[in-house]
């Protein structure tokens, strides 16, 4: 007589629901883990730019980055003031090395994304309007910006873990 050492059908079967129940008790820390550690990032970033920009503010006797020579700058200031040298204008130089007038930061090593849509792109609001109640989102910026009043905030729509409106952080 030989004898067949193997699994039934039926211990199999008993053996992957487990594994299922299993998995489905697990996998909703995980993806709580990843979206508090997506939040986490988001301010902890929001602050450093905001001492940053704080920073920039004092060495430019009190004007805000996104302004040279006084005027609203075009796209791209903001980050280039922010990631290069610039001079108390608020003039931006090509290098991240200060030199002649050029002497005060750089402020951000590289411009940080968004940690929800890995966005960097910053949407700037002009002198006179307000940066609109973002609680929807539009997913597509990284960061909404307002120069006059150095008003930074993060473009993803909806509420965090804890119910707070990600606009509001």
């Amino acid at each position: 007589m030989k004898t067949n050492k193997a699994f039934t059908l039926i211990e199999i079967l008993i053996v992957v629901c487990i594994l299922g129940i299993i998995a489905a008790i697990i996998a909703p820390h995980f993806t709580k883990s990843a979206t508090m550690a997506k939040e986490a990032a988001a301010k902890e970033t929001l602050q450093m730019m905001r001492e940053q920009l704080e920073i920039y503010k004092i060495h430019h006797n009190e004007t805000r980055a996104g302004y040279v020579y006084g005027e609203i700058g075009v796209g791209g200031t903001f980050i280039r003031q922010l990631i290069y040298c610039t001079d108390i204008n608020g003039d931006f130089s090509p290098t991240k090395t200060p030199w002649g007038n050029y002497i005060y930061g750089p402020y951000l090593h590289d411009f940080p994304k968004n940690p929800f849509n890995n966005s960097f792109f910053v949407k700037n609001y002009p002198d006179g309007t307000e940066i609109a109640d973002q609680a929807t989102g539009s997913k597509t910026n990284g960061w909404l910006y307002k120069a006059e009043t150095g008003e930074l905030r993060i473009d993803w729509p909806g509420t965090d873990t804890e119910g707070v409106s990600h606009y509001e952080y």
